[in-house]
């Protein structure tokens, strides 16, 4: 694959030319999966395509290897022009519908498919273009999907494409945490003190639940989780070391119902910011 085709055609001036009639780049070159010696595709919609022969062979007819036949592109009567322009094999197909934007949509499909899968994939579906499969045909093939499905990722935010394709998300990095923790912690600080102002703790697990609430649909299924939980799981562990060197007692209700009591809040903590943050991650994904 030539790796400064880009550049290239748009110095050669061929997009101008063919830009009355809506040209689009498809195919394997975009997606840098691209044989050697494969020409860089143009796919083109040209209402009348004897018009549009004309000025393609009127533009470029005495460049090397330059050939016009007429043909099918997506079962679509289509004229190609095929030609070398500076030393870039060319192919430029022109139709009367709107193929060339199916195709378009299908090129940034598989683009996508291949950014979440990574490199392996793109190196598997380069080696079955360089077999001789037709770039789409081998995407199809390769991700199990069908044209439609290729071409609605083209419009598809990440986390659903990773959702349709089986990919899973990237782990967030651990520095990524530091905020949801400093606000878990900072709210339920505040919870405990608000709490202990009024003299009354009856309150304590309503606002819990709404301070997980809050968490999950700010931060997420795994931020959300870590923000509403590591603040109780610290609290406990905390109050259990007091316990343990005398500090403090466990009441009248025993050390069990006290745990049992601590294990109830954090289950619904930790419910009510999955649900939450099920929600946003559905509705509203990163």
């Amino acid at each position: 694959m030539i790796d400064d085709w880009y550049p290239r055609l748009q110095t050669s001036g061929l997009l101008d030319t063919l830009a009355p009639y809506a040209p689009v780049l498809v195919g394997a070159h975009p997606l840098a999966i691209a044989s050697d010696g494969a020409p860089i595709e143009i796919a083109c919609r040209a209402v009348d395509l004897a018009a549009f022969a004309r000025v393609i062979e009127r533009a470029y007819g005495e460049q090397p290897g330059f050939a016009l036949h007429p043909g099918s592109l997506d079962e679509e009567e289509a004229v190609f022009a095929e030609f070398t322009l500076e030393g870039l094999p060319i192919e430029v197909a022109g139709q009367r519908e709107h193929v060339h934007r199916r195709l378009g949509a299908a090129t940034l499909g598989v683009a996508q498919m291949l950014e979440l899968e990574g490199e392996p994939s793109r190196t598997r579906l380069a080696a079955r273009v360089a077999a001789g499969q037709d770039w789409l045909d081998a995407a199809m093939e390769q991700s199990g999907l069908t044209r439609s499905a290729l071409e609605s990722l083209a419009t598809a935010n990440s986390a659903v494409a990773r959702r349709v394709l089986g990919v899973r998300a990237p782990s967030p990095a651990l520095r990524a945490y530091a905020i949801p923790l400093l606000v878990g912690l900072v709210a339920e600080v505040l919870i405990v003190a608000a709490t202990a102002a009024r003299g009354s703790g009856d309150f304590t697990g309503a606002m819990l639940l709404v301070e997980a609430a809050v968490l999950g649909a700010l931060f997420g299924v795994r931020m959300g989780l870590a923000a509403s939980l590591t603040p109780l799981l610290l609290f406990g562990t905390l109050s259990s070391a007091s316990m343990l060197v005398g500090n403090e007692s466990c009441g009248n209700d025993g050390c069990g119902i006290q745990y049992a009591g601590y294990l109830f809040i954090a289950i619904l903590v930790a419910s009510t910011a999955g649900f939450f943050a099920l929600l946003r991650d559905r509705y509203l994904p990163r």
